[in-house]
Protein backbone atom coordinates (compact mmCIF):
# COMPACT_ATOMS: atom_id res chain seq x y z
CA UNK A 1 0.00 0.00 0.00
CA UNK A 2 1.45 3.75 -0.72
CA UNK A 3 1.48 5.84 1.69
CA UNK A 4 2.64 9.84 2.40
CA UNK A 5 5.93 10.68 3.71
CA UNK A 6 4.04 10.54 6.72
CA UNK A 7 2.78 7.46 6.63
CA UNK A 8 -1.24 7.72 5.67
CA UNK A 9 -2.12 5.64 3.14
CA UNK A 10 -2.64 7.41 -0.27
CA UNK A 11 -6.53 5.93 -0.44
CA UNK A 12 -7.27 7.70 3.29
CA UNK A 13 -6.21 11.09 1.55
CA UNK A 14 -8.35 10.47 -1.72
CA UNK A 15 -11.19 9.32 0.29
CA UNK A 16 -11.68 12.56 2.02
CA UNK A 17 -11.15 15.13 -0.93
CA UNK A 18 -14.07 17.37 -1.96
CA UNK A 19 -15.73 16.60 -5.13
CA UNK A 20 -13.43 18.15 -8.46
CA UNK A 21 -15.19 21.11 -10.29
CA UNK A 22 -15.54 19.81 -13.41
CA UNK A 23 -16.42 22.61 -15.16
CA UNK A 24 -12.83 24.32 -13.59
CA UNK A 25 -11.02 21.28 -14.62
CA UNK A 26 -12.42 21.51 -18.19
CA UNK A 27 -11.75 25.30 -18.51
CA UNK A 28 -7.77 24.83 -16.45
CA UNK A 29 -7.44 22.16 -19.42
CA UNK A 30 -8.39 24.47 -22.11
CA UNK A 31 -6.68 27.70 -20.96
CA UNK A 32 -3.49 25.43 -20.45
CA UNK A 33 -3.66 24.35 -23.79
CA UNK A 34 -3.94 27.89 -25.31
CA UNK A 35 -0.97 29.12 -23.75
CA UNK A 36 1.10 26.68 -21.64
CA UNK A 37 3.43 28.04 -19.10
CA UNK A 38 3.50 31.49 -21.55
CA UNK A 39 3.51 33.99 -18.76
CA UNK A 40 2.92 31.28 -15.58
CA UNK A 41 2.81 34.47 -12.95
CA UNK A 42 -1.00 35.38 -14.68
CA UNK A 43 -3.56 34.51 -12.68
CA UNK A 44 -5.81 32.78 -15.11
CA UNK A 45 -6.81 29.05 -13.56
CA UNK A 46 -9.02 27.70 -10.63
CA UNK A 47 -7.99 25.45 -8.13
CA UNK A 48 -10.53 22.15 -8.68
CA UNK A 49 -10.78 21.52 -4.77
CA UNK A 50 -11.03 25.08 -3.55
CA UNK A 51 -11.83 27.34 -6.44
CA UNK A 52 -9.13 29.59 -5.27
CA UNK A 53 -7.79 31.69 -8.65
CA UNK A 54 -4.06 31.00 -9.24
CA UNK A 55 -1.48 31.31 -11.55
CA UNK A 56 0.63 28.58 -12.60
CA UNK A 57 4.07 28.75 -10.70
CA UNK A 58 1.19 28.77 -7.64
CA UNK A 59 -0.45 25.31 -8.90
CA UNK A 60 0.36 21.62 -9.74
CA UNK A 61 -1.28 20.13 -12.48
CA UNK A 62 -1.24 17.61 -15.33
CA UNK A 63 -1.26 19.89 -18.62
CA UNK A 64 -4.33 22.19 -16.76
CA UNK A 65 -6.10 18.58 -15.47
CA UNK A 66 -7.00 18.67 -12.02
CA UNK A 67 -5.36 21.74 -11.00
CA UNK A 68 -5.11 22.43 -7.42
CA UNK A 69 -2.92 25.56 -5.78
CA UNK A 70 -0.52 24.92 -3.60
CA UNK A 71 -2.69 25.42 -0.27
CA UNK A 72 -4.52 22.72 -1.25
CA UNK A 73 -1.43 20.21 -1.15
CA UNK A 74 -0.34 20.75 2.31
CA UNK A 75 -4.30 20.60 3.11
CA UNK A 76 -5.34 17.64 1.77
CA UNK A 77 -1.88 15.88 0.52
CA UNK A 78 -0.02 16.66 3.93
CA UNK A 79 2.44 18.61 1.56
CA UNK A 80 3.61 15.57 -0.43
CA UNK A 81 3.84 15.90 -4.01
CA UNK A 82 4.24 12.56 -4.53
CA UNK A 83 0.58 12.10 -3.49
CA UNK A 84 -0.90 14.53 -6.11
CA UNK A 85 0.85 12.48 -8.29
CA UNK A 86 -0.63 9.30 -7.67
CA UNK A 87 -3.86 11.15 -7.60
CA UNK A 88 -3.34 12.15 -10.73
CA UNK A 89 -3.00 8.39 -12.02
CA UNK A 90 -6.29 7.22 -10.49
CA UNK A 91 -7.95 8.32 -14.10
CA UNK A 92 -6.26 6.21 -15.76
Amino acid sequence: MKTTFNGTPLMDLFDKLPEINEEADKENVRVFGQYGITYSGQIRHTCVLCGKKVNIEGSVSCNGHKLICTQCVYTYFEGDYSAVFEWYKEDN
